[in-house]
This record gives structure tokens, sequence and C-alpha cells, in this order.
């Protein structure tokens, strides 16, 4: 995925979806809740992949592993099992791709309060083709809108490394 991302091709040659601001665990679990059925829906019948991304640590690049798109929506089913799910280390977001790279999925679990008394707080993050993203944006529960924003993937991707 490092190399893709060096070298500007999918799913970095598109548009990123970022969480302007940190938000709420709640918020980022119905955000994962309305968006990966649409991905699964759009990559049927794909394998999914899945890594720890570093990319915003310190750039360490680890492997991925194969998982169930039932796995990744078993994430979304309540903020505990979303917390649970957390890498643990600053800025190490979970990632995950389809088979095709037609999109990178990153989600980070951080113990920065947010005010809803979890003290926990989330990011999220999805790059793929603009159509994808326009699309995605308006899954998105409307109060979260605002706090949403676009930005050309590889450019999002270079400005955030941490390597």
């Amino acid at each position: 995925m490092n190399q893709r991302w060096q070298g500007g091709l999918s799913p970095f040659d598109g548009d990123c979806l970022i969480s302007d601001d940190r938000i709420t665990v709640e918020e980022l679990r119905e955000l994962l809740t309305v968006i990966v059925p649409e991905l699964e829906k759009g990559c049927a019948g794909q394998a999914l992949y899945a890594f720890d991304d570093w990319h915003q640590h310190d750039g360490y690049i680890t492997g991925r592993r194969a998982i169930d798109w039932l796995e990744l929506a078993a994430v979304a089913r309540s903020a505990d099992v979303l917390i649970a799910s957390r890498q643990g280390d600053t800025y190490v977001h979970r990632s995950f791709y389809p088979e095709d790279l037609s999109f990178l999925l990153r989600y980070d679990v951080s113990d920065e309060e947010r005010g809803d008394g979890s003290a926990f707080s989330g990011a999220f993050d999805l790059s793929a083709k603009p159509e994808w993203i326009t699309r995605t944006s308006l899954l998105a529960p409307p109060r979260l809108q605002p706090r949403l924003r676009v930005e050309a993937s590889k450019t999002y991707f270079d400005r955030t490394y941490a390597g």
C-alpha cells in the first residue's frame, strides 16, 4: 500500500473523505454503520484485507491479513466493540481495502476525550474514486456531514505522513 501511495495509484489517485476533527466514538460507529454496507455492495464477492496503518505515527509498514466483510461490519455494532478494536498506539489506524484496491477505509480510536463520556474519540477517512466519495458522503448522518471534508487522497497522505 505504501508504494501505491507514493506512486499515486489507486486508491490514492482519487479523493479522500475525512473527518475534519476528532468525532465521538458513537459518531464514528454511526458513520461506519452506513458506509461499510455501501462499500461491500460496490465490491461484492471480493476479498477484503486489513492492516494496522502506521502512516501518521512513524511510517512503519505492516503486513495485511484477509478478513471477512462481516468482521468489519461487526466493529460498528456498538461503541464498546469499536473501542475494543482500536490498535492502541497514537495515530495508528485500522485500515481496510478490497482485492481491486478501489478504496482504503481507515479509522482510529484514540483516548482523546470528545465529551461523550466514553473517554475516547475517533477519526475516519476513506480514499476512493471521486464518484464513490460523493455517494458515500451523502450517506453520512446529516449532523456529521458539515464535519466531513474532501481532499485529493495523495495530497492528504503526503501531508499527514509521519515517517
